[in-house]
């Protein structure tokens, strides 16, 4: 799985690498279209990789973050269920504390 993950970034890596060589004449990117609030919003003579670089970069960072707040549900539980273990550990323990230890012929089951 490592092997392919890695595969992939590169073959991602090198794909960007081309876009970028091959997309280097500076443009005016324009946040906002000049007719509506004039050309003071404008970066002038930016490279175009430059804009589709920082455009996949948003796209990730946006992805992640989203992915992350979808997880939260899941980490939660997790953490409770963490804590519930924790504390029927605690009750285990101190009931093999106060339990008297009988000299039977009954089997034992092991406890874990």
């Amino acid at each position: 799985m490592r092997f392919l993950k890695t595969l992939v970034l590169i073959v991602i890596g090198f794909g960007l690498v081309i876009v970028g060589i091959g997309n280097m004449a500076p443009v005016d990117f324009h946040l906002v279209p000049a007719k509506i609030a004039g050309s003071e919003l404008a970066v002038k003579q930016i490279p175009l990789a430059v804009i589709i670089m920082v455009s996949v970069l948003i796209g990730l960072v946006i992805g992640q973050l989203m992915e992350w707040l979808r997880e939260g549900k899941h980490r939660r539980m997790s953490n409770d269920r963490g804590r519930e273990v924790a504390k029927l550990r605690g009750e285990l323990d101190k009931a093999r504390v106060s339990a008297p230890e009988e000299d039977d012929d009954l089997p034992r089951i092991p406890v874990r």
